[in-house]
């Protein structure tokens, strides 16, 4: 089936998923589906000949067919599977990464900032923070070097291998903020460093700020537990993006990283997630309004076609393309190594009030 709001004739039953209208008669186990991009209008044909093409054999279900309900139900489900689609993106399929060129491979967690001359720079983990460059979004990117090439001042396992990078202008100052971590432990830190331009060997490493695991975290004095799943792996990686009268805060889930050697169950690798709230400090609900806190998620980007496990994502309103969401994936037409994550981009349609790409 094409999509969820794809058409299937069950020799006297017309279902349209997605949409949740159905016109029973008798049904039989035969299906077939009708695709939503093949349809009646795009081919100028009748219902007859419509079903004729598409469900060979078909003369001898006509006549068990009630065709006015079925048109009906046909125009019926257009209109609305045609308002529904904003908010359906995750089940109507999702658009490939768009295009990039130059060195877009082992990118895992990129941070993109574009700086005041257009230049564009990516950061991201491993390789002491591996530094990449490019006059657009699209590329060619070109390798630059470690931003901090001696690694991590903090004095922690992993202080040679950075991870989960943010970078953010504040007044005239570029701020670096990394993860000090190794996998399974509970010694974790974060650090930052400061740069006046971006430029390569112009990083000053001012060490740990607080002992959390992501930049996009903050230290209170009463910390508070904002989401349990005690079944799938947690929540992370969190991003949050201000767009029209809400702030959406994007996140990840499922299992990020290991696909070569230990690739869970479909649909347990990671994915994209999004909530949004009319304020930054709580109140985030998922598309059918289920609190954030307690099981809510909406889904904007998961594996499709040879894209798998996209995640570790930024989002950025561009002022060439638009807003984008930016992340790595596997693809799964060159392997499932973390060293070969590729870098990927989207646009992104908030015209229904959610993100869609």
């Amino acid at each position: 089936m094409d999509d969820p709001t794809s058409f299937i004739i069950m020799t006297a039953e017309v279902v349209v998923t997605g949409a949740g209208l159905a016109a029973f008669t008798t049904p039989s186990a035969s299906t077939r589906p009708i695709s939503r991009s093949s349809s009646l209008a795009d081919n100028h044909m009748g219902v007859e000949d419509y079903i004729e093409k598409r469900v060979p054999g078909s003369p001898a279900l006509l006549p068990t067919v009630n065709l006015s309900l079925f048109k009906f139900v046909m125009i019926t489900v257009r209109s609305i599977a045609a308002a529904a689609i904003p908010l359906l993106g995750s089940a109507l399929g999702y658009a490939k990464p768009n295009a990039c060129s130059g060195v877009y491979v082992n990118t895992h967690d990129p941070s993109i900032i574009r700086r005041d001359d257009g230049a564009y720079f990516r950061f991201s983990t491993g390789g002491r923070i591996a530094v990449h460059s490019a006059p657009d979004i699209t590329g060619p990117w070109r390798y630059e070097g470690a931003a901090l090439p001696a690694g991590s001042v903090i004095d922690l396992p992993g202080n040679q291998d950075l991870w989960a990078p943010e970078v953010v202008k504040v007044g005239n100052t570029y701020h670096l903020y990394y993860s000090v971590s190794t996998f399974s432990s509970q010694e974790s830190a974060i650090g930052v460093a400061t740069s006046p331009s971006l430029d390569m060997n112009r990083w000053t490493d001012l060490g740990t700020i607080a002992p959390l695991a992501d930049p996009a975290a903050a230290a209170t004095e009463t910390p508070y537990q904002i989401a349990f799943d005690p079944i799938t792996t947690g929540r992370e990686g969190p991003a949050l993006f201000h767009y029209g009268d809400f702030y959406y805060l994007f996140y990840n889930k499922g299992k990020c990283c290991g696909y070569d050697t230990d690739r869970p169950a479909p649909g347990g690798e990671y994915k994209i997630m999004v909530c949004r709230s009319s304020s930054p400090m709580g109140g985030f609900v998922d598309a059918n309004g289920v609190d954030c806190t307690n099981g809510g998620g909406t889904v904007v980007l998961e594996s499709h076609d040879n894209v798998y496990g996209p995640g570790g994502q930024g989002v950025y309103d561009d002022p060439t393309h638009g807003p984008i969401l930016y992340y790595h994936y596997v693809d799964t037409s060159i392997g499932f190594a973390d060293g070969t994550k590729q870098f990927g981009w989207n646009n992104i349609d908030f015209s229904s009030g959610w993100p869609v790409v």
